[in-house]
């Protein structure tokens, strides 16, 4: 799974996380874009899966 942040004026933050399962990325990408402790709103935040290495 990648993750990223948004914030204004162009600052962007991006995580890779492996994930055990297509399913464990898609579950845990969608706590991410909701979860309330990150101090942004959801729609700054994103998640994509990628399969492979």
């Amino acid at each position: 799974m990648i993750i990223q942040i948004t914030k204004g004026g162009g600052y962007n933050s991006i995580e890779k996380i492996e994930m055990a399962s297509a399913e464990a990325c898609e579950k845990e990408g969608r706590r991410w874009e909701n979860s309330l402790t990150q101090g942004c709103r959801s729609d700054n935040r994103r998640f994509h899966c990628i399969v492979g290495k």
